[in-house]
This record gives C-alpha cells, sequence and structure tokens, in this order.
C-alpha cells in the first residue's frame, strides 16, 4: 500500500477482540509502515485483557495505537467471516454495498453466501 500511495497516511483499523486475541507477530515491522493502528471497542473485550495485550506491545509501537470512541457492537469481522463460513446470510450485518462486492466477487464461495 505504501508503494500505491507514498503520500498518503496509512492506519490499521482492527477491533480490540483482534488486537488481544490475534496473535498478532512481528508488529515492529508491520507498524513501520503505518501511521498509526485504529483499535475499535468491543463488548467482548474487558479493560484488563486490553491493557495486558497493549502492556506486552513494545512502547515504540504501542505509540501509534490509538482507540476510536464508537458505540460497543457486537458484530466484528471475525463474526461476519464465521458467519460466512457456517452458510449463515450476513445481509444485514454489514453494508450493501460490502454486501454486494461480497456476491459480484463470488467471496466464502462454496455454498457460503446466501443472497
Amino acid at each position: 500500500m505504501r508503494a500505491i500511495y507514498p503520500n498518503e497516511e496509512l492506519y490499521f483499523i482492527a477491533g480490540s477482540d483482534s488486537l488481544v486475541r490475534g496473535g498478532w507477530r512481528r508488529l515492529e515491522e508491520i507498524f513501520a509502515h503505518l501511521d498509526g493502528f485504529l483499535v475499535v471497542p468491543r463488548p467482548e473485550v474487558e479493560r484488563t485483557e486490553l491493557d495486558q495485550a497493549l502492556a506486552a506491545i513494545p512502547a515504540k509501537v504501542r505509540a501509534k495505537i490509538d482507540f476510536i470512541d464508537l458505540p460497543l457492537h457486537m458484530d466484528s469481522a471475525t463474526t461476519v467471516r464465521d458467519r460466512l463460513e457456517a452458510g449463515d446470510t450476513v445481509r444485514y450485518l454489514v453494508p450493501e454495498a460490502v454486501w454486494r462486492y461480497i456476491v459480484e466477487h463470488g467471496l466464502y464461495v462454496n455454498g457460503a453466501v446466501r443472497k
């Protein structure tokens, strides 16, 4: 992305569940190419879990992490992927444009996408 958009700010956005349970590796290398890492709150992540995960991240990397103040929402990308893989619909869990993109590009094939 940096090669395609050399003059743009690049941010990665993830739910706090991904930060806490995502099994991230080589964060310093990833963060070297980003301007920031934005974390969205998830109701299933306790503040103590988040604090522990942050404490394990090197200070240089942690300095690029910021939190987005959004209402708690139960549906995460993991939930969406899990539902699709189970063959359940996500039509009303994602924006219409995202739903159309999934269908038009045959993502989550093997009968998982339901219209």
